[in-house]
């Protein structure tokens, strides 16, 4: 067995254990390394790292292959210390399998049965908790309330230039079904070129729109979570006329953004750092504070997304429709349709019919 010392990263990829000549190692590594996704990367390291912290707190060594016991320690770390959910603790335990991968070692079998149904339970547990609960989980935003968040935002004391980036990056995740850290960034200090979007990702295309509208907004998502080859995806945006219109707004903030580099985020604030999901999604639910019952539950970045689904699905379009116009490749958008109610009464009317 080997052990690891507290704070040596065990990084993507080491196959020296394996004794292969120092240049087959090196070039298999640096293949691997793009098995995966930078963001996956990103979640295995962070299993690692609590795993690391679990086993601190306790006082025991990482050995490598890490061993069932290990695992049900961390499992019950996370679940009690950590408060986390079933999703997290999987998603924890796919990262420690895949860096017994990267570091060479037989996969073990980090999931066996016992573990399987401890997790099991805390799903179940979870399900309970949220029957017994009040609290009607995350709301879709409507075009109520996007209206409601539009004269809120007339009223915010800040300067017109982040008061209408605002409004576009809602407008445009509204429409297009974006999820929010395809538009923003993760970090108001750093981004990566290769993930984040850039102004020169953005364009404008000057056609005709709905209702009267002019032209579309083309975002290219380089990294889009459908696409398991990470290639890029075109999205248009299009105009539709109203007074929530995506395209309008997102002109009547350009005009306002007076430095548009192509090299930089193309959505940043007017002090020049960019926009990110945390800070959009605080600055929403501070606007219609007062406005909405629990507004901090309710109301998430994803909340426009669900916004999307709720509308198209209460419209009647039918699953692909809603699949395409969302980019889901499953039937994962049935979970944020908030609005089965609508749906029965138009199948009612129809079948009446």
């Amino acid at each position: 067995m080997g052990s690891t010392k507290y704070g040596e990263r065990p990084g993507a990829f080491r196959l020296q254990r394996l004794g292969l000549p120092q240049d087959v190692s090196e070039d298999l590594a640096r293949i691997g390394e793009h098995g995966l996704a930078k963001r996956t990367w990103s979640s295995y390291t962070t299993a690692i790292r609590k795993l690391e912290e679990c086993l601190q707190s306790k006082g025991l060594d990482m050995q490598w292959p890490i061993q069932e016991k290990t695992i049900l320690i961390f499992v019950h770390w996370l679940i009690k210390v950590k408060h986390v959910g079933a999703s997290t603790v999987e998603a924890y335990l796919s990262g420690i399998r895949a860096a017994h991968v990267t570091q060479g070692w037989p996969a073990p079998t980090i999931r066996s049965d016992l573990i399987n149904l401890i997790v099991k339970g805390r799903k179940n547990m979870q399900a309970a908790e949220k029957r017994r609960t009040t609290s009607r989980g995350r709301q879709p935003v409507t075009q109520d309330i996007l209206a409601l968040l539009k004269a809120r935002l007339a009223a915010w004391r800040q300067n017109e230039h982040d008061k209408r980036l605002i409004w576009a990056v809602a407008t445009i995740c509204f429409h297009g079904g974006f999820r929010m850290g395809e538009l923003l960034c993760k970090s108001e200090t750093v981004f990566d070129p290769q993930y984040s979007l850039l102004a020169l990702d953005v364009a404008e295309d000057r056609g005709r729109g709905a209702d009267g509208g002019t032209g579309a907004v083309r975002f290219r998502i380089k990294s889009p979570k459908e696409d398991k080859m990470n290639r890029s995806m075109i999205v248009d945006v299009f105009s539709t006329g109203t007074a929530l219109c995506p395209v309008r707004a997102f002109r009547q903030w350009k005009r306002e953004a007076r430095c548009w580099e192509d090299a930089q985020p193309a959505f940043r604030l007017q002090e020049g750092r960019p926009l990110t999901a945390r800070k959009f999604t605080a600055i929403v639910r501070d606007r219609l504070r007062g406005y909405l019952d629990n507004v901090d539950e309710a109301i998430s970045a994803h909340s426009f997304r669900i916004g999307l689904a709720s509308m198209l699905a209460a419209l009647g379009y039918s699953e692909e429709q809603i699949k395409a116009m969302g980019r889901w490749s499953s039937r994962a958008w049935l979970e944020y349709v908030k609005h089965p109610r609508t749906i029965r009464i138009e199948v009612a009317r129809r079948v009446g019919k």
